[in-house]
C-alpha cells in the first residue's frame, strides 16, 4: 500500500467515528433547566424555608402600599386600577365563602303533617354562620363583680 492510500483510509475512518462521538456527547449532556431541582434534591432546603416564605408573603402588602404611595402619573393610575380590581375580586370571594357557610334547612315543600312545637324551632336554622364573627360577645353581668373585697398584701 502506498502512503497516500493509507492516509485516505485513516482520514475516512476518522470521519466515520466523528458523528458517533458527537452523538454520544450530546446524550450525556444534562438538561440545562433542571439544575436547581437537582441541587434541591441533593442538598435540601434551608431549615427556615417555610418561615421565610411565610414572612415574605406577609410583607407583600406593605410593599404594595408603599408602591401605591410612591407612584405618580399614569403608572399610579394603572396601579390603582389593578389594586381596585384585586379588592373587588377579594370581596366577591369573601362573600361567596360567607354564603357557602350559611345553612338553610328550611323545608322545600310544606309538609301536610303538622310538626310538634319542640321540632319547629329546630327546623329553621337559616342564619347559622351568616352572622359576622367580629361581633362582640356579650359579657356576663356577674363574672366581673365579686361580692368579696380584694385583699392585697403589701
Amino acid at each position: 500500500m502506498t502512503s497516500s492510500c493509507l492516509q485516505r483510509q485513516f482520514f475516512s475512518n476518522k470521519k466515520q467515528r466523528h458523528p458517533q462521538a458527537r452523538a454520544a456527547v450530546q446524550q450525556k449532556k444534562m438538561p440545562q433547566n433542571e439544575y436547581m431541582e437537582r441541587w434541591r434534591k441533593l442538598h435540601g432546603r434551608r431549615l427556615d424555608h417555610e418561615e421565610r416564605t411565610r414572612k415574605k408573603a406577609a410583607r407583600e402588602g406593605h410593599k404594595a402600599s408603599e408602591d401605591a404611595q410612591k407612584l405618580t402619573g399614569l403608572r399610579a393610575k394603572l396601579y390603582a386600577k389593578k389594586r381596585h380590581h384585586e379588592k373587588i375580586q377579594m370581596k366577591k370571594q369573601i362573600k361567596a365563602h360567607e354564603e357557602r357557610n350559611v345553612k338553610s334547612s328550611a323545608p322545600n315543600e310544606p309538609s301536610s303533617t303538622p310538626l310538634p312545637q319542640y321540632l319547629l324551632d329546630r327546623s329553621n336554622p337559616t342564619n347559622a354562620k351568616a352572622l359576622s364573627s367580629k361581633e362582640p360577645i356579650p359579657e356576663k353581668s356577674g363574672s366581673r363583680a365579686s361580692s368579696r373585697p380584694q385583699l392585697h398584701s403589701s
